[in-house]
Parts: structure tokens; C-alpha cells; sequence
């Protein structure tokens, strides 16, 4: 019997070649936020103020000024929203319902 020609085809050291890899491992303390604390970053859309700080009309008393949370998931001082309200969202223009109320501590 014959054995396979290998001047033909070439060797198997011809095609492989090593990559050499460097495993590193990065490890990432975290902790979680209450969904509360992570809403209070952003601004009233209707009065532009912080919605952790006081709202234009209780900035001057600094009386404790709510947040409301919509169940279209928009956020407000209780205020704004109130002088504003009239039967729809300010952003969405959907009609409001009340998902429920962030009182600031």
C-alpha cells in the first residue's frame, strides 16, 4: 500500500500559529439605588428647577415640595403640575393619571 504524499501538501506547522492571549480581570464594586433617588436627578420640565430641590413656589418659604410620578412615567414638583394641570400631561399631552407621589425627606 501506498502512503499518503506529503511533499504535496504542506505541514501542519506551516498553518498554525499561536496568538498569545492575556486574561485580565477588572472587578466592579456596585451597589443598588432605590428607583426613587435615581428620578430626583433631573429637572422639572415644567419650571426647570432640580426636581430633588424645592419648586419655584416653595423655594422661597423652602417648604417640602412633592414630586409626582405620572403613569406615563413623567416627573414634576407637585406644584408645577398642579398650576399647570389641566387634564393631560405637560410632555405626552396624554390624559394624566397619577402612578403616585415622592415625598422628599
Amino acid at each position: 500500500m501506498a502512503s499518503p504524499s506529503t511533499a504535496s501538501s504542506p505541514s501542519a506547522a506551516e498553518h498554525d500559529f499561536i496568538i498569545p492571549i492575556e486574561t485580565r480581570y477588572m472587578y466592579v464594586t456596585a451597589r443598588s439605588v432605590p428607583r426613587e433617588t435615581l428620578l430626583m436627578t433631573g429637572d422639572c420640565p415644567i419650571c426647570k428647577s432640580a426636581l430633588g430641590q424645592p419648586c419655584v413656589k416653595c423655594t422661597p418659604s423652602m417648604d417640602e415640595c412633592s414630586v409626582v410620578v405620572g403613569v406615563c412615567s413623567h416627573i414634576f414638583h407637585l406644584h408645577c403640575l398642579e398650576q399647570w394641570l389641566q387634564g393631560t400631561c405637560p410632555l405626552c399631552r396624554n390624559q394624566w393619571q397619577q402612578e403616585r407621589i415622592i415625598q422628599q425627606s
